[in-house]
């Protein structure tokens, strides 16, 4: 089996694919997930096509927003993962 950072460096894992498939699988998200979509279906349906509009600007806003929060939170825990590696070998 390759070492972890070769199987990164050669693009065959992807962290931030694994962390969201988990998430998926908890039953939790899906509760979740499913009544944030039943309540924008039913908002969807009662507004006239101009908020609409101002309806998935915000969605996609919100979208872009979770991705770079996503972003932050995977290098905090990658950059912590580092320092408690080293903190076993130096300290």
């Amino acid at each position: 089996m390759a070492s972890i950072w070769k199987e990164l460096y050669h693009g065959r894992i992807y962290p931030s694919e694994k962390s969201g498939r988990d998430i998926i699988k908890r039953e939790e998200y899906r509760q979740v997930d499913k009544k944030a979509a039943a309540l924008f279906e039913e908002l969807w349906a009662v507004l006239p096509e101009p908020q609409k509009e101002m309806l998935q600007s915000y969605y996609d806003v919100q979208t872009a927003v979770a991705i770079i929060e996503g972003e932050e939170a995977f290098l905090c825990g990658f950059q912590t993962g580092c320092l408690l590696l080293l903190d076993v070998f130096y300290a």
